[in-house]
């Protein structure tokens, strides 16, 4: 299966797309990172944003197993294009982090998705 090529062209940017409409009942922020915490209830919310800044990567990942630890769950970092410092992958392989998911978030403009529901309200109607 050949994996989709990404499109940034859109007006929201996708990682904006995505914490933006899947909210964890809680965020506690570690340096520039937004740390989900929503008692368990699904993987992403309840999950690491790494999308800013750190200082450390390895210290704040201590803070970020120690939250988790707090709540009886693991520890999940979502890596993308947007992830923060540059090499977050290797600093997560080097402490024994595995890829579990991936997250292909698909978007439109809301003008489209109006003029395609329009389009198909009217070809059903003229084949009624």
């Amino acid at each position: 299966m050949t994996e989709p090529e990404p499109v940034t062209s859109g007006a929201v940017p996708p990682l904006e797309a995505e914490t933006g409409t899947w909210r964890p009942l809680r965020v506690d922020h570690v340096e520039g990172w937004e740390v989900g915490r929503s008692a368990g209830f699904t993987r992403r919310a309840n999950s690491v944003v790494p999308a800013g800044e750190v200082a450390d990567a390895a210290r704040a990942l201590d803070r970020v197993e120690a939250l988790y630890r707090e709540d009886g769950l693991p520890s999940v970092v979502r890596v993308c294009a947007a992830a923060r410092p540059a090499g977050l992958d290797a600093v997560l392989d080097a402490r024994g982090y595995r890829r579990v998911a991936r997250t292909l978030l698909l978007t439109r403009p809301v003008a489209a998705a109006r003029a395609g529901t329009a389009a198909t309200a009217a070809t059903a109607a003229t084949a009624a």
